[in-house]
Parts: structure tokens; sequence; C-alpha cells
């Protein structure tokens, strides 16, 4: 459809192109139309076709697949966060009790009075609770009345510098704190202390647990993987003393650590201080200034991850890819390969080799019924073809057997005319019978060579004009007037039947009035003899008018007799006078019988002297040769 405003255009070849708006509009469409258009071959079309039916579904389950993608990883996280937050309760329970079994030990009656009684009953909590490195109990100043401490480990005379000590004794409420521990320097500990409530209320001292730290955590066991560990951290997101992290912490330190430790769970990711990418999971202990960091490596934990997704998209694209290789094998041999068969089947009919015959046993039902039309179509063109052999057979046998009793007939004319001829005395009469007779006797040279050729619809015009000169020559007695024939003859120039009845008139016309007139008796010969020359020949370049038809060829008779005369000088007897005066029989003659030619005359002096007429006309299209099967290689 054309577009508004973009008329078409005229091709070089004629064809109507659609006007092209914007740049390069017409490139990628003709691409496409050349890649998916008409013409293009069928496999690529249905491929082409397929993968577009499928490109929908297999980009759906890609976008399933990211959508998965995504949410497995939101589910890796959520478990590293589950898996902080599970180890951060085991600890969580651990302080808890702790500080249920201070705030007993704070309700003890007079534990500060008697330091034996506070040694034997700090001694019996510690020996009742292994995870303790010690138990201590302290006056208000600080100084440490009773301690039950692991073997091997001495407790400090007092606390009043420690800075949990001091928050607590300020706080009055129960404070949990990550310092190196008052029993050995550089190993890590953490406090839990309550106070010693008095009679009135105040302060009166502090009773605090030590919990055993195993490689930063308070269990015997570290809860940790071969691709993960925990770690305890302080209020500023740094490893308590005495733990062993081995570059786990993430470069730059543990951001939002102060967020985290304020109760709400944190998972983040990051670069490690070994260079290893990681996913960690940071929550924190009750109330306090502790807090439990898991890390995790992020190509261990995401692996699977990738690996279900990559899986997830593998599978439909292989589905795809799959599906165009069966579609393309399946159109191979289901249709292209028998297609294939029928193509140089058609190509045998098209030589004309009927009787080949597609081998479609194996093919699909469609394909079978396809070759069996083919099979009757080329019986029908056989049969029909037989028959048109027949008939063009019987034509040209029929054909020839007209021309042929055409020609005895014309002759039987010629014979009477011939006796009608010698029969009357000289004058006008013999002269118009002889001239009739020459005229049948070039009709009947017409039939006599459409006959004897094998085709009967074109004659040879250099051989039938060489034969039909010489019989005028030698009819009009030019020989004894010692006028010589001379011709020229092109091979094998043919005309059809409507083209050599006129040519032939027009030749014996153009002859009889040389030999009548163009060599009055008194005249001087010239010097080569009186000649009349006969020309068939090839226009080197076609010639013709501005507005009409060209020529090929050019059939040329001409005399070096006398020439052209006036009217008042042309003799009475003159029975041509369209070549010899202005007006006669000739006159009308000539340029009509050219017209029936499909040519034209021309009328003029020859150089040197004589008489020169000419007929340009065209050469007749061959008849195609019989019909003859080819069979294919």
């Amino acid at each position: 459809m054309q577009r508004e405003g973009s008329p078409d255009r005229k091709a070089p070849d004629g064809k109507a192109t659609v006007a092209q708006d914007g740049a390069g509009r017409g490139t990628w469409w003709d691409r496409f139309g050349h890649l998916f258009g008409r013409g293009a071959p069928l496999r690529r079309q249905v491929l082409i076709l397929l993968a577009l039916a499928l490109l929908p579904g297999a980009a759906y389950a890609g976008l399933v697949a990211h959508s998965a993608y995504l949410a497995d990883q939101e589910r890796v996280r959520v478990d590293l966060r589950h898996r902080a937050e599970a180890a951060a309760s085991r600890e969580r329970d651990i302080v808890l009790g702790a500080e249920q079994v201070a705030k007993v030990l704070a309700l003890t009656p007079n534990l500060l009075d008697d330091p034996a009684l506070c040694a034997e009953t700090l001694a019996r909590v510690r020996d009742g609770f292994s995870d303790y490195h010690a138990v201590l109990a302290s006056d208000a100043a600080g100084g440490v009345i009773c301690a039950a401490p692991a073997p091997g480990r001495v407790p400090p005379p007092s606390v009043s510098s420690r800075p949990w000590f001091q928050s607590l004794m300020s706080q009055g409420r129960p404070t949990r704190a990550a310092a190196p521990t008052p029993l050995a320097e550089g190993e890590a500990a953490m406090i839990i202390a309550v106070p010693i409530p008095g009679p009135e209320g105040q302060s009166i001292g502090a009773v605090a647990l030590v919990p055993k730290l195993e490689n930063g955590l308070i269990l015997d066991e570290q809860e940790a993987s071969a691709e993960g560990a925990y770690l305890l951290l302080d209020s500023k997101g740094e490893v308590l003393p005495g733990t062993t992290e081995n570059g786990l912490l993430p470069e730059g330190g543990v951001p939002a650590a102060p967020r985290a430790l304020g109760g709400t769970p944190l998972v983040f990711t990051g670069t490690g201080q070994d260079g290893v990418d990681r996913i960690y999971a940071l929550t924190t202990l009750p109330r306090g200034s502790v807090g439990v960091l898991f890390s995790q490596p992020e190509e261990s934990t995401l692996d699977w991850v990738r690996r279900d997704m990559v899986n997830r998209l593998i599978g439909p694209f292989a589905m795809l890819l799959f599906t165009l290789a069966v579609t393309w094998v399946a159109m191979d041999r289901l249709v292209l390969h028998w297609l294939g068969r029928l193509r140089r089947t058609a190509r045998v009919y098209a030589r004309g080799a009927f009787d080949h015959r597609p081998a479609l046993a194996e093919a699909p039902q469609e394909i079978q019924e396809l070759g069996s039309t083919l099979n009757r179509m080329a019986d029908t063109i056989q049969h029909r073809e037989q028959e048109l052999e027949e008939n063009l057979h019987r034509r040209e046998i029929l054909l020839k057997e007209i021309h042929h009793r055409v020609k005895n007939n014309l002759q039987v004319v010629s014979s009477l005319l011939s006796l009608q001829h010698r029969g009357l005395p000289e004058g006008a009469a013999k002269v118009a019978l002889m001239q009739a007779q020459t005229r049948i006797n070039a009709l009947a040279t017409v039939h006599r060579n459409l006959y004897v050729t094998d085709d009967p619809t074109l004659v040879d015009l250099g051989v039938f004009s060489q034969e039909l000169a010489q019989l005028t020559h030698d009819g009009l007695g030019a020989a004894s007037r010692n006028i010589r024939l001379e011709t020229n003859m092109e091979p094998d120039v043919k005309v059809n039947g409507d083209q050599a009845v006129p040519l032939a008139l027009i030749l014996t016309e153009t002859m009889s009035n040389s030999i009548k007139h163009a060599f009055p008796q008194g005249s001087v010969p010239p010097v080569s003899g009186n000649v009349i020359r006969i020309i068939l020949a090839r226009l080197a370049r076609p010639t013709g008018g501005q507005v009409g038809p060209l020529f090929t060829h050019e059939l040329i008779m001409e005399d070096n007799g006398v020439g052209l005369v006036g009217e008042g000088e042309r003799p009475p007897e003159s029975g041509f006078g369209g070549v010899r005066g202005a007006r006669g029989l000739g006159a009308t003659l000539i340029p009509s019988l050219a017209r029936q030619a499909g040519g034209k005359a021309e009328t003029s002096a020859r150089p040197g002297g004589g008489t020169r007429v000419r007929v340009l006309f065209n050469e007749a299209t061959q008849s195609p040769p019989p019909f003859r099967a080819v069979t294919d290689p």
C-alpha cells in the first residue's frame, strides 16, 4: 500500500517501487524481506517462525529463572541470618543463665560479711557450672571479697578500675561487657555482673561471672562448618581479645555494627581481609555490647544458586535448540528431500522426457499425491504432444501437397498462356500475355520452393531469387539481346510465403522492365556490356524511418541501361511506368507489393548510369525445430 506523501517511483526496469522515507528505511526492510520474504528458502522461513513462536516461552523461562535466582539469594541470606541467630540464641541462653546465677548469689544473705562462707558458696557454684573461668564477689569499693577461679588462674585483688564495675555501680542494674578477663591478660572474656542490693536499696557490692570463651564463643564447641565461622564482636565491631579470626573480618570493618548490635539482624556481603568474597550475618546478644558474626565464602554459598539458575536457563533453551534441530531434520526428510526429487522430475519434464517417474513410495501422503498429479500431467502432455506431432505432420504433408498442386495448376496456366502467346501477332496483347506468364511463373516458383523445403512456411530467398531471376532472364529472351545477368545472394535468408509472393512479383516486374526498356535498340552498350544485377544482402546496421520499423535486409535490382526517363519521353509501349516514368502500372504495383512484404521500395538512378530498385524488408522468424525429448543425464 502506498504511504501518503511517498509517491511511487519508476525503477530502471519500469517497475514501480515505493519511495523510501527517512534515512535508510528501506535497507533493513529489504534485508528482512530477503531473509524472510518472498523467495526465501522454506526451511529458513519455518525455522524463523518456529523460533519466534518458542521465543516467548524461552524468555518467560529466563524471567522465571532470574526470579528464582533472586529468591534463592534471599533464602541464602535468611538461612545465614538464622544460623547466626541460632548461635546467638545458644550464647544468649548461657548469658541469661549466668545472669540468673549471679542474681541468686547477690541475694544470698551476708555474702560479703563472711569471706570464708562467701568463698565456699562461690566454689560450689563454680564446681556446678564448669563453663565459667571464675566467679567472684566484690564490695562497693571494688575490692574482691571472695572468688572461685578455675585451676591455674588467680583472681585480682580489686576490680574498681574496670569499666564494667564502674558502669554497674553507677547504674545499679546487671551489665555485660567484653573486656580482658581479670584472671589472665590477653585472654578473651566476657563479664556478667549484677549488683548486691543493700538494706536501703543501694548497691553494696557486685557478683561477677566470667564464662569460658572457646575461639570467640562461650560454647565449648565451635559452631562452624568447613565453609564458615562464628566470631564474637564488641560494640565497635572488633573481635574480642584472644579470638582467632584468620582474616575473616571484612575489609574496612563491620558496617552498621551499632545498628546490628542494637537488636536488628544484619546480612551483608564484603571482601574479607584474606581477599575472599564472603557473605556475613550479624546479630546481638541480649542488652549488650557483644554480637555474633557468621561469615561464609560467597562462591560456595551461592554456587548452588547459580547452578540452579543455569539449569533453569539451559533446560528451556536446550529444548528450543532441540526443537529447531528436530524441525530441521523433519523438514529435510519429510518435505525438502521429496521436493528435491519433484524438482528434478520437473527439470526432466522441462527437457521433454515425460517417461520419467519419481520414486515417492516412502514419501508422505501429500507428496505422493503431488507426484501422482505430476505423473498424470506428464501423461497428458505426452499424449497431447503425440497428437500435436501427428497433426503437425499431417499439416506439413497437406501444405506441401497444396503448394505442389498450386504449382502444377500455375504451370498449366502458364503453358496455356504460352500457347496463346505464340498464336498472337506482335502487339500490346502479346506483350500483356508475356507479362502475365512471367508473373504466373514467379508464383509457381514460389510454391515449388515452399513444398521442397523442410519447413513449408519458409523460403530461402537467395536460392529462390537466383532461380526466378534466371527463369525471367531466359523467358524474356535477354540472352539473345546480349543482356548479362549477375547475382550476389546472401545465403540462408528466410522469408515466409506472404513475403515471397510480393518479392517474387517485384523481381519479375523489375527485370521485365529492364530487359524491355533499359537497353533500347540503337543505344551504345556500356564498356562492361548490358548487365542486370540482382543483390541480396544483410544490412550492416538496421535502418528505417523515424517512426517506421527497422529493416534488416535489402534486395537490389539494377541495370546499367539508359536510366529513368520523363513521362513525355516514355515509349508508348512501356508498361512499367513506375521505373521508367512517373506513372503507370509499376508506379502503383511495386510500392504496394513492398508493403505486402512488410517493407518498402525505393527507385532511384544508379550511380554511373542505369536504374536501381531497392526493397528493404525483415527476415522472417524461423519456425521452432521439431520437438525432441531430451533425457536427464
